[in-house]
């Protein structure tokens, strides 16, 4: 979120397009955009597909938390063009483009984003919610601005969704501590949020254990969120987190 905050400071123009180093874009990524600001004139922000692009083959279980849980590896494919967007499914960092004016006055949340160990997510997710239902404005699938994400070997493991899964469980903690982009955080937890991350962690943890397939998949992912949620909780409660 710090470096995304930066581009605010220093950009100057009329559309921000964000993408990131290790991220293939098509011939006709820049045009699609293009055509889109002409198409939707009162649009605020573009978003296109995100696609898998793996450098060796991952192993079927792998496979199967791509297919459910693709936001692990930053990929989405909103399929038809210009669909509006909608609050449950938003563009991803890799590949968004968003008006300038738009963002006066607001930033990326820098408590959130991916810096040397931390793996906390949804910094973009927050700031385009924000838009959509506090100042009103439109979003847009662009199908023709689809591209490809790099995902190394090491990424493709076990290991690394479970850290990804933790990160995203801190965020959630995060995310529902400044739903204005004020920071301005309340004093006191929730009893909300202590129960969710109880509920997760309880109901995870036993579907893990005793279920199979794509709902054990769905249950690890739930209790590794509710390990973060955890963690992130503690943090707060002893006295080392925001105030």
């Amino acid at each position: 979120a710090s470096a995304r905050n930066r581009v605010l400071r220093e950009v100057r123009g009329t559309w921000i397009l964000w993408t990131d180093d290790d991220v293939d874009v098509g011939p006709g990524w820049l045009e699609a955009y293009r055509e889109a600001i002409g198409r939707f004139p009162e649009a605020v922000f573009f978003g296109g597909a995100v696609r898998p692009r793996f450098a060796v083959e991952p192993s079927s279980r792998i496979l199967r938390f791509v297919s459910l849980h693709g936001q692990v590896f930053s990929l989405i494919d909103p399929g038809a063009d210009a669909v509006k967007v909608s609050m449950s499914r938003t563009p991803h960092g890799a590949n968004m483009m968003i008006r300038a004016a738009a963002l006066d006055g607001i930033q990326f949340d820098p408590r959130l984003g991916v810096s040397g160990t931390q793996r906390r997510i949804g910094e973009e997710t927050v700031l385009l919610e924000f838009l959509l239902a506090r100042r009103g404005g439109a979003g847009y699938w662009v199908a023709g601005a689809g591209v490809h994400h790099r995902l190394p070997a090491e990424r493709l493991t076990r290991a690394f969704v479970r850290r990804w899964a933790v990160g995203a469980g801190h965020s959630r903690v995060i995310m529902g501590r400044a739903p204005d982009l004020a920071h301005r955080l309340p004093r006191r937890l929730t009893v909300h949020q202590v129960r969710r991350a109880l509920h997760d962690l309880l109901f995870g943890g036993l579907g893990a254990a005793f279920t199979i397939g794509d709902r054990r998949i769905r249950s690890h992912m739930q209790w590794w969120s509710g390990q973060g949620q955890f963690a992130e909780l503690w943090r707060l409660v002893s006295r080392k987190g925001d105030r």
